[in-house]
């Protein structure tokens, strides 16, 4: 089915949020573009489907994974271990899962910060 101009065309931010979907349990899956090493933190944006984050720390031994479940749960009013990285632990492109009571609003704490 092809879409009309005149659809309306979701929010970048939501689309690239709910991009994986949600996993078990009430958890969100997010997909993540890390930006390690980056001079400063934070939510960039979203940009080709991926919710783009940049950490401080190097990609050496970990510290960047670190930096980024400590980021995003942080983002999202969540203790540090209900973010974990499931796939793309030595990539840039990761997946990224939160354990939530309420997905909804970690999607939106999310994707406004960005």
């Amino acid at each position: 089915m092809r879409r009309s101009d005149s659809d309306p065309q979701p929010p970048a931010a939501e689309s690239a949020c709910r991009t994986a979907g949600s996993g078990p349990n009430g958890s969100v899956m997010v997909r993540v573009w890390a930006l390690p090493g980056a001079a400063r933190a934070g939510i960039e944006g979203v940009r080709d489907g991926y919710l783009r984050v940049r950490v401080t720390a190097g990609a050496h031994e970990g510290r960047a994974n670190e930096a980024l479940c400590r980021l995003l749960a942080q983002r999202a009013g969540m203790p540090r271990t209900a973010v974990s990285v499931v796939r793309g632990q030595r990539s840039r492109r990761k997946l990224v899962r939160i354990d939530a009571a309420d997905p909804g609003a970690v999607v939106e704490s999310l994707c406004a910060s960005g």
